[in-house]
């Protein structure tokens, strides 16, 4: 069963596209790495979605705004070895050192962009 929610006649799809956004990141990782994401950075909505509407089995964890007192469960150690998506309607938060950069137009005319960090390595 699946529930759809819809605000003043609008799906929620069209007004947030969250499983094509997860969709077009997760194309833009397995572009630039074999590895399978493990992290995603940014706000807990976004980054969330982009968690919970990942195509893995094994769903990437969330380090909340970059904040690592917000997400204690994640180490930089583990964020730089395991690389991550950042992502952020700011394309100028993002990391300048990015593998990759691409954004998704949003339906209210906002954008919305993400960067790969590829891993150091793999570790399945």
């Amino acid at each position: 069963a699946s529930i759809s929610l819809s605000v003043g006649g609008a799906r929620t799809e069209s007004l947030y596209p969250a499983k094509q956004l997860a969709q077009a990141v997760h194309q833009d990782w397995v572009s630039a790495t074999p590895c399978p994401l493990k992290l995603t950075v940014g706000s807990s909505m976004v980054a969330g979605m982009i968690s919970v509407y990942a195509p893995q089995a094994n769903k990437p964890r969330v380090l909340e705004d970059g904040d690592f007192r917000k997400s204690p469960w994640i180490t930089p150690l583990e964020l730089r070895s395991n690389g991550a998506v950042y992502i952020d309607i700011d394309k100028t938060r993002l990391p300048a050192n990015a593998a990759l950069v691409n954004t998704l137009s949003l339906p209210d005319k906002r954008s919305i962009s993400w960067a790969v960090i590829a891993p150091e390595s793999c570790s399945h």
